[in-house]
């Protein structure tokens, strides 16, 4: 327990010397610059259009930036050495990707937080709310499969790549299945299985919450419990990597 706190802790003190934190804060300033200049031009729904954006921006923020943190640490301890030291102290290899994980939620959950607290401006409370949490459960099923990622592959390259992939098309799982409705026995089917082996992520964190009001707690509940399924698997594939891999 000593050694997956210390791992985790420095996780967290590692992303307020790399200013990852402060990369969410510009992004943050920036949705809302977005947003105000959005609302002076539009002619109406103008509380609604501003909290799409921002929400918008905020996703994407929290998002990329936990997922990019995580595949730099890991690759910048796996090229320091350090990753091979913490695989060889007394304690299970797969707390490491546990130390790892929790590290990264604690960026997770304050980005998440603030994203909720900044849209409470342009939204009604219980929707920020339902978003802000549907949030926190996409960017940690995100976070999970970097550190996935930057476990199993070689390079931070490949494994950000894989990444952003797999958020496209968690994101995008919805309008797969709709336009291959159209296109085809064949295509619906591949949509099909798409949707079938990958996290709807595109039913959390969803726009027209903060545009139309906060969903029903089936909802929210719903997309937590499948994000936490997921987080569950990619830990298990992680661990299994961590054990069958020899040190350097």
């Amino acid at each position: 327990m000593a050694a997956w706190t210390a791992i985790a802790a420095a996780t967290v003190l590692e992303a307020r010397r790399t200013r990852a934190v402060w990369l969410f804060v510009a992004a943050a300033l920036g949705g809302l610059l977005l947003a105000r200049l959005a609302g002076a031009l539009s002619l109406t729904e103008t509380a609604q259009t501003q909290a799409v954006l921002l929400g918008a921006v905020l996703r994407a923020a929290t998002v990329f930036v936990a997922a990019g943190f995580a595949i730099h640490s890991v690759a910048r301890e796996a090229d320091s050495g350090q990753r091979d030291l913490y695989l060889a102290l007394a304690m299970p290899r797969h707390m490491y990707a546990v130390a790892k994980f929790g590290g990264g939620m604690a960026l997770v959950l304050a980005a998440a937080a603030a994203s909720g607290l900044l849209l409470v401006w342009f939204a009604p409370a219980s929707a920020a709310l339902a978003w802000a949490l549907t949030l926190a459960g996409e960017a940690a099923t995100v976070l999970a499969f970097a550190l996935f990622c930057a476990l199993g592959l070689r390079t931070a390259l490949a494994a950000l790549g894989a990444t952003v992939a797999f958020y496209i098309l968690a994101r995008s799982a919805g309008s797969m299945l709709l336009l291959a409705a159209h296109a085809g026995e064949p295509a619906h089917l591949a949509a099909r299985g798409l949707s079938a082996i990958l996290p709807r992520l595109d039913q959390c964190a969803r726009s027209d919450w903060l545009a139309y009001g906060a969903p029903s707690a089936d909802a929210v509940l719903l997309c937590l419990g499948q994000c936490g399924v997921y987080i569950v698997l990619l830990g298990a594939a992680a661990a299994y990597d961590l054990q069958r891999k020899e040190l350097t």
